[in-house]
Order: C-alpha cells, then sequence, then structure tokens
C-alpha cells in the first residue's frame, strides 16, 4: 500500500487531498496542530470510513518547531506533501506569513531528508496568502 504524509490536514485543500489519496488505497498521515482525539477532526475519521484507504493523525502543534516534530509522521511515508500553511491577512507580512511559512517549509525538508531512504517525492503547495495584494499600511 503506498503511503503519504500531508501536513495541515484540517485545512481545505489538504482535507480535499487527503480524501483523494484515500479513496485511491492510500495510507494517510495527516498532521494536526490540536489533539487528535479532539472534535475538529472527527470529519476526517468520519471521511476515512468511506475509502479503502487508512488514516492515522499525528499532532504536530507547531511545524516550526523543527524537523524533529514531524518524525513520526514521516515515518515510512513515500510522499510527502506539505499543504500546511500560515493564513493571515492582519499584521506584518513577513512576521505573520513569511517567515513562518519558510521555517514551516525548512522543517519539513528537513524531516524529508531525514527519512530519504523511505520518502520518494515531496510536494511542496502554496498559499491563498502568495496572490494577495499587500496591504499598503504594512509596507
Amino acid at each position: 500500500m503506498a503511503s503519504a504524509c500531508v501536513t495541515g490536514a484540517t485545512g481545505y485543500v489538504a482535507s480535499e487531498l487527503i480524501k483523494q489519496l484515500l479513496s485511491t488505497g492510500y495510507s494517510v498521515k495527516g498532521t494536526v496542530r490540536c489533539p487528535v482525539d479532539s472534535p475538529r477532526v472527527q470529519y476526517l475519521r468520519d471521511t476515512a470510513q468511506s475509502f479503502s484507504g487508512s488514516l492515522d493523525l499525528v499532532q504536530v502543534p507547531d511545524l516550526q518547531q523543527g524537523a524533529k516534530a514531524l518524525d513520526t509522521a514521516l515515518a515510512n511515508s513515500q510522499y510527502v506533501f506539505h499543504v500546511a500553511s500560515p493564513y493571515r491577512f492582519d499584521g506584518d507580512p513577513d512576521l505573520e506569513i513569511v517567515q513562518p511559512a519558510v521555517r514551516g517549509t525548512k522543517a519539513v525538508l528537513e524531516a524529508a531528508a531525514k527519512h530519504k531512504s523511505g520518502v520518494k517525492r515531496v510536494i511542496v503547495t502554496s498559499s491563498v496568502c502568495g496572490e494577495k495584494e499587500p496591504d499598503s499600511s504594512n509596507s
């Protein structure tokens, strides 16, 4: 069975990706910030029941904690989909979006490198924040 890790599992794009992976029989590990038994993730568990693939949720409160925080999520994953990204439109864009996104992506890539014998491919997506016009008051 093919295996994948999807960061930011509760997000719109990630939850749809998880659904598609499960429907094709993948074993999926999804990272979530909240506890894995939280009602916030029940819809993911319910979705998984409808498909042949399997879903395990792994709590990673902050991707910026570094690669070690992702070890469990990436263990035995062949594919890594980095979908998690900061999503804010207030405050300083560099401090609130860019720097956390870079640190999170770096942590995912470092974790994938640690598991390079099993990881075949890393897919990194962007955020809707990447297409928003900067607010001139924050420039």
